[in-house]
């Protein structure tokens, strides 16, 4: 048997436990606890029934009259005055109709009758005016109510109304105001048809906010069902994850037991590696007469030959990216010697041109010189040629 065969045996036996022990550390980061839901979602509280009393109008059924009525005041407004003031304007609307068609009435026989008559209608529209007027000013004819009957109720015979002038206060005299007066019994049948519209819309309301909060409390149930599903879920899976985790742990300290018993006491903590045995054992394989200090040696060197090989390789790879950057700045001033290349023949061919217009400009100069002078010199002659026949001409005369 080779030295080198009891050492391989040991080193085997290290590398087992070696192994061993990684996979346990793996196998325990692999294990993944899943969270617990902690706050359940609260069930919904039931709602307050309301009461007819309590019981808001829709707007969209008294078509504007909300803000008249003014609801959100800080004082509550009973049955009887929203009954009373609603009837109030329906009243008025009727009556504002009906003087207006006096009103327009009176005036068109104003226009077609003679002249008593038509002081008598024209003082009618005038006293319709005057009430209409005073109608104006105790009521908004604006308001969307103003007219409407919305319980169809009987109101023929069933009300009064007045031109009344109130005492002069101290501002100076009070303009006359229309009064009305409505039957007792008008006032308690509109104010049954309050009750029964606010107890219907208490009814529908209370119904709506029920079927509201069961659908929520189904909605929220189901979420807390889901809740402790996966609460249950989640218990199993983490029992079993602390279980895992419980044997691994426990195989760990074994292992590490039985190394500081058989291992420890022959095998340097500094090379506790996979890749350290590994290397030992190869070594000691590939020669025959070696001991575990002749391994650490040669893994040694090993180690510093691989940190050369890659200092070299880091130097190599940083020589080639400085070769690639020098030949890309070499191939860019290339490129920027043709380019001033081109600039420059552009400049030798600009004042080249620059030379001919001036050349030709000067010739050009010349020839309007000479053209000048020779004009110059014709005006002279044509005078000279003149001044003779004057003389001829005179001596002719003589």
């Amino acid at each position: 048997m080779r030295r080198s065969d009891d050492l391989i045996a040991n080193l085997e036996y290290a590398q087992s436990l070696m192994r061993d022990y990684s996979q346990c550390i793996r196998k325990i980061k692999e294990c993944k606890y899943v969270p617990i839901w902690e706050k359940l979602p609260e069930l919904p509280t039931r709602p307050r029934l309301l009461s007819a009393a309590e019981a808001p109008f829709d707007s969209g059924i008294v078509f504007d009259f909300a803000p008249m009525l003014a609801f959100s005041s800080q004082t509550e407004r009973t049955i009887e005055s929203m009954a009373r003031e609603e009837l109030e304007y329906c009243i008025a609307g009727l009556v504002y109709k009906e003087l207006e068609q006096k009103r327009s009435g009176a005036l068109s026989k104003s226009n077609h009758s003679g002249y008593f008559k038509m002081r008598f209608h024209e003082r009618e529209a005038e006293r319709f005016k005057a009430q209409l007027d005073a109608l104006n000013r105790s009521f908004d004819r604006r308001s969307g109510i103003f007219g409407l009957n919305r319980f169809n109720l009987p109101l023929e015979g069933r009300y009064s109304w007045t031109i009344a002038t109130p005492s002069t206060g101290q501002s100076g005299a009070a303009e006359p105001r229309f009064v009305l007066s409505i039957d007792d019994d008008l006032l308690q049948e509109q104010c049954d048809r309050y009750v029964a519209l606010k107890t219907k819309k208490a009814k529908e309301r209370n119904e709506k906010n029920l079927a509201e909060y069961r659908k929520r409390y189904a909605d929220t149930e189901k979420r807390r069902k889901d809740y402790r599903d996966h609460n249950e879920k989640a218990e199993r899976s983490n029992q079993e994850t602390r279980r895992i985790v419980s044997e691994q742990v426990g195989e760990m300290h074994r292992i590490y037991e039985t190394y500081l018993s058989s291992v420890d006491p022959w095998y340097p903590r500094d090379y506790c590696s996979l890749e350290a045995v590994g290397a030992f054992i190869r070594i000691a394989c590939d020669r025959s007469s070696i001991d575990l200090d002749g391994c650490i040696d040669r893994y040694e060197e090993e180690l510093r030959h691989r940190e050369t090989m890659q200092a070299f390789d880091a130097m190599g790879n940083k020589i080639d990216r400085l070769t690639n950057e020098v030949a890309a700045t070499r191939q860019a001033v290339m490129s920027m010697e043709m380019k001033l290349d081109c600039i420059r023949s552009s400049i030798m061919n600009i004042e080249s041109s620059a030379r001919e217009s001036v050349k030709l400009s000067s010739m050009q100069l010349h020839r309007a010189e000479e053209a000048l002078q020779l004009q110059q010199a014709g005006n002279v002659l044509l005078c000279d040629i003149a001044d003779v026949q004057w003389i001829n001409t005179f001596l002719m005369n003589r």
